[in-house]
């Protein structure tokens, strides 16, 4: 059965002659086109130094100042600070993989109207949260 669907030899799919002819051609199928991956532009990282984390294990509640996925965020905030090109997808809720810290530079991408009980969000915003990870390796 899984012969039938993958060519050993070269590792590609056998795809059926009328799935093949629906299929965009050259620069229109999904990744091949001209502004895909925004050019050759440089992006700017702050130093990783600067973000790292002394851990004490003999702490029973963890702090915030000593969290290394706040320490993430800090660092997610800055890179988003200096790169306007940039997004962050993310597969579940920022705040509860504590990377909150990005909403001090950049806001949750949403298109419809935004009420005054939304937080973090703009039709601006560089965070895409999916609540799918299939989905988001899809993207890939």
């Amino acid at each position: 059965m899984i012969d039938e669907l993958v060519d050993f030899s070269s590792g590609k799919l056998i795809l059926d002659k009328d799935i093949v002819s629906i299929l965009p051609k050259g620069n229109r199928a999904l990744g091949r086109g001209k502004y895909v991956h925004g050019g050759e532009q440089k992006l700017e990282f702050p130093l990783l130094k600067d973000f790292l984390v002394q851990q004490d294990f003999k702490i029973k509640k963890p702090i915030k100042s000593n969290n290394s996925m706040f320490k993430a965020g800090e660092y997610l905030s800055e890179v988003f600070r200096e790169n306007k090109n940039i997004r962050l997808f993310s597969p579940d809720e920022t705040y509860s993989n504590r990377l909150q810290e990005i909403f001090k530079s950049t806001r949750r991408s949403w298109q419809l109207p935004i009420k005054a009980f939304d937080i973090d969000l703009g039709s601006d915003g560089k965070v895409i949260e999916v609540l799918s990870e299939h989905l988001l390796f899809g993207m890939l």
